[in-house]
């Protein structure tokens, strides 16, 4: 298990820029709400009783999946929106504290946008949270909601990584025709989900 002041320090380097550059915080503002949600992604982890899952859990589900059909469902669900074992391991091997911090940061980007949004143009939660999904990408469980498309549901988890790899590299290539077929997805999800079945992802 990985000393948790050493953890704290590795995932403060990694994510502060993050933090910074996708809220507008300034670094002591960053540094004060980082602070703040890997104490409370600690506490939620030992309560939930992740904080003992095994190191390389991720190399564990793999190797359940042959042996337990319930194991077998979840990762056929998630093989079907494009996940790999690599995804998988990625993911689930690495430590709860920062896959809860992952979550938690994608949070508060989401959050800071629809409040900027709402505030500068006077719009409502709702019609913000349009706009976000239409330009990011949105992860997660699948949402309880009929008046969701399959294509515009959350995204695994597992894919992120990948994902932000991806769309880095679409914004430096600036190619109209990824700008165009953006706009015509209802979402950005959808649009992903285009890329991951072309092969693209």
């Amino acid at each position: 298990m990985i000393n948790s002041e050493l953890l704290k320090k590795q995932l403060e380097d990694e994510n502060l820029y993050f933090l910074q550059t996708h809220t507008g915080y300034s670094y002591d503002e960053a540094k004060k709400i980082f602070d703040s949600i890997f104490e409370e992604v600690q506490v939620d982890s030992k309560n939930e009783g992740t904080d003992s899952l095994p190191d390389l859990f991720g190399n564990k589900i793999l190797e359940m999946e042959s042996s337990d059909p319930d194991v077998k469902n979840v990762l056929d669900k998630k093989r079907k929106e494009g996940v790999s074992d690599n995804d998988i391991r990625w993911w689930w091997n690495m430590n709860d504290i920062e896959r809860r911090l992952k979550i938690k940061l994608l949070e508060i980007q989401k959050n800071t946008f629809i409040s900027k949004i709402c505030s500068q143009y006077g719009l409502n939660t709702e019609e913000a949270e349009k706009i976000f999904r239409k330009s990011h990408p949105v992860f997660g469980a699948p949402e309880d909601n009929m008046e969701i498309p399959d294509e515009d549901q959350p995204l695994p988890y597992e894919l992120m990584d990948k994902i932000f790899v991806f769309i880095d590299r679409i914004y430096q290539l600036n190619d109209k025709d990824i700008i165009e077929e953006v706009s015509k997805s209802s979402t950005f999800n959808a649009f992903l989900r285009h890329q991951i079945k072309a092969g693209k992802i």
